[in-house]
């Protein structure tokens, strides 16, 4: 049985075994009773770990494509789905040449999904030492407050609620919409009833493409920074939304620009991220702010303000939302507790102007209902509590110590002529490379010294490549940070020598 493994693909390499072998038994190459390799002998044939055509084989038994017992023989099932009793009655058999079979065109349905995500580097890696990333900018999964999470939850499982597993109102759990509504009103967000209101929503990615479906008018384009976080990006290509890229300036995005092309480009929405921006890490100047809103108001546009950093603790003198500075109900706040506390909880919230609410609560209904309010509940108590407080603090000192270890280690390795400003807070340092140097480029030579970091080509308008680099230390230790930005800058000077720019 001859299989062709990609490790270079997105695919996960036990998906691809799987797949492979139902190609097989689908167009009769293996037949119903015949003998599979066993998973050991697969494996060697493969240069495969034992586990990962394990788990092919127990998902290819699970949906009844092959007979699997410890022990025995691995044959194809007697009755696998796809060859399963599929011929149609004699009487139902179409005359041969009796009408021509046209295959559906799924051409224009297609999107590229190229830099949607970084392939699987470390599957290749065969190095003596662990595999480091810089590419994830998200929290630390060792740091998670796993105890604390246990003694909440188990407390509210000894004494459940009928509502915890119910489908609960669309807009949320309502003492956590309360308490939402508190937050930002000490963020200097006008919450009084009408103003505007609180929407919770399955994280920020849910948020956003709710609000892409309510505000994003036929005919307009959205003006998204130039770079933007990859999600952002990844949402309007997916949804096959006209954009327009607004490059951005040390201090935000660059806002003449963005004003010359609101009339000749019919602009209709925009998306910022205007505090700790991803992935350039920049915080909007007051100036800016003031001048977006004034542009927001003058040509009645919305804006979608990404706040994902609103729960993480800044160094220096916070800047207002721009839904703090919003008199003219213009922004759309949406904010999330995947960076703050735990990414897999999908919690997060929209403040909308209070006109709006009504219809992106009926929005909700009829595209995701409601979601889980036991983990809104959970996540309360964890608040009301205390620990979240705690947890968050905690966090602060960890990601703005190993921020500084990895500036340090960064000076000491990198070549001078790379460039980068300490950012005030977040998970990553922006930096810039001399012009001639493209990062997807030098992203396949540092992954073989065992390490990565995203490349630029994540970010910009048509995933195109350029010389800037985002490196995440928030997920490594402080040994890993070490020795990854020394294999890093280790590559990059040897890639240079021998002939990258």
């Amino acid at each position: 049985m001859k299989l062709l493994i990609d490790r270079t693909s997105s695919t996960p390499v036990y998906l691809q075994i799987k797949e492979q072998i139902i190609a097989l038994i689908t167009s009769g190459a293996l037949k119903p009773g015949e003998a599979v390799p066993s998973s050991r002998q697969l494996a060697q044939e493969l240069g495969l770990a034992r586990n990962t055509i394990l788990q092919a084989y127990l998902e290819l038994a699970a949906e009844h494509w092959i007979d699997a017992k410890p022990g025995s023989r691995t044959c194809v099932s007697d009755s696998p789905p796809g060859r399963a009793d599929l011929s149609p009655p004699e009487q139902m058999r179409p005359t041969p040449h009796a009408h021509r079979v046209v295959e559906m065109d799924w051409s224009d349905y297609q999107f590229s999904g190229e830099s949607f995500a970084l392939p699987r580097y470390y599957e290749k890696w065969k190095g003596p030492e662990p595999y480091i990333s810089f590419a994830r900018a998200l929290p630390d999964p060792r740091q998670f407050p796993f105890g604390r999470i246990k003694k909440v939850s188990s407390n509210l499982l000894w004494y459940p609620e009928e509502f915890f597993f119910d489908r609960g109102h669309p807009q949320g759990y309502q003492p956590l919409v309360e308490h939402l509504e508190l937050e930002l009103s000490r963020e200097l967000i006008d919450m009084s009833p009408g103003t505007n209101e609180i929407v919770v929503c399955a994280g920020f990615q849910v948020g956003l493409n709710m609000l892409l479906t309510l505000l994003h008018r036929p005919g307009t384009a959205v003006a998204v920074e130039n770079p933007t976080y990859a999600s952002i990006l990844n949402a309007l290509i997916a949804r096959r939304m006209p954009y327009v890229p607004v490059p951005m300036e040390r201090d935000g995005m660059d806002i003449e620009y963005l004003s010359r092309s609101i009339k000749r480009k019919n602009i209709g929405l925009i998306v910022t991220v205007p505090t700790l921006h991803n992935p350039t890490a920049t915080v909007m100047s007051l100036e800016k702010r003031e001048a977006l809103l004034r542009l927001a108001r003058k040509h009645n546009i919305p804006i979608i303000e990404d706040a994902w950093a609103m729960f993480l603790k800044t160094e220096g003198r916070a800047m207002p939302s721009l839904k703090a500075m919003d008199d003219g109900g213009h922004v759309f706040l949406v904010g999330s507790f995947s960076k703050s506390f735990l990414p897999g909880f999908r919690i997060g919230f929209i403040c909308t102007p209070g006109p709006m609410a009504v219809p992106l609560v009926k929005l909700k209904r009829a595209t995701e209902r409601s979601d889980s309010f036991f983990l809104q509940t959970l996540l309360l108590e964890f608040i009301k509590k205390g620990y979240m407080d705690l947890h968050v603090r905690k966090m602060a000192r960890i990601y703005s110590e190993r921020k500084r270890l990895t500036d340090a280690a960064m000076r000491e390795y990198f070549p001078p002529e790379f460039r980068w400003e300490v950012p005030v807070g977040g998970f990553s340092f922006w930096v810039e490379m001399p012009r001639g140097i493209m990062s997807a480029e030098m992203l396949e030579h540092t992954v073989k010294y065992g390490v990565d970091y995203a490349p630029s080509r994540m970010f910009f308008a048509g995933k195109q490549d350029s010389h800037y680099i985002r490196i995440a230390f928030s997920m490594l230790t402080k040994a890993q940070i070490r020795e990854g930005v020394r294999r890093m800058g280790t590559a990059i000077r040897e890639w240079k020598g021998a002939g990258g720019k």
